[in-house]
């Protein structure tokens, strides 16, 4: 599975770096990031939990913000799909969360925003439609329901650090 996740990644950073014109980091120095031990968050005062599993990262020994937790509880209530855990991200103020909708607002390195990227494309078992919306990298996913409507899944990446993942329901 670690295998399959990490040639997504760099799959999905490829077709990025093709759709932006941009260069980025190189996909093995992405996919070195992604295999680092993650450590605590120093740019945030909010309190973290700890795990000393040496293993290498998984769900139980990456350390979240609260404010990224409870934003990933919150999409997930919304949408019944759990983002990957996070280390370094914070949930921004402009992040809300109704029922038809979710817009979490995090902040984040651009491998974070390929990490989600990934996440979104393993999940639905599919490759996301990219693009530019003004200055913003976008990546989505849209999907008709039974009652006529379309899902509508989006991960956006803000040069100034900032990662929009939303989800429209029916739209």
């Amino acid at each position: 599975m670690k295998k399959t996740r990490m040639i997504l990644m760099a799959f999905c950073l490829l077709v990025c770096f093709s759709a932006c014109g941009k260069s980025r980091e190189t996909a093995e120095e992405s996919a070195g990031a992604t295999a680092e031990k993650t450590v605590e968050a120093s740019t945030s005062n909010e309190d973290t939990e700890q795990t000393d599993d040496l293993a290498g990262p998984t769900e139980a020994n990456i350390v979240m913000t609260k404010s990224y937790e409870q934003g990933r509880q919150s999409y997930y209530d919304t949408t019944g799909i759990m983002l990957p855990a996070v280390a370094n991200a914070t949930m921004a103020d402009s992040s809300c969360f109704e029922e038809e909708y979710a817009c979490f607002d995090i902040t984040g390195t651009y491998d974070v925003y390929t990490e989600i990227v990934a996440f979104f494309t393993d999940y639905f078992d599919s490759a996301p439609e990219t693009g530019m919306n003004g200055n913003l990298e976008k990546s989505s996913w849209e999907f008709e329901t039974t009652g006529g409507g379309t899902d509508c899944y989006e991960v956006y990446w803000n040069t100034e650090g900032l990662i929009y993942i939303n989800y429209w329901m029916a739209s």
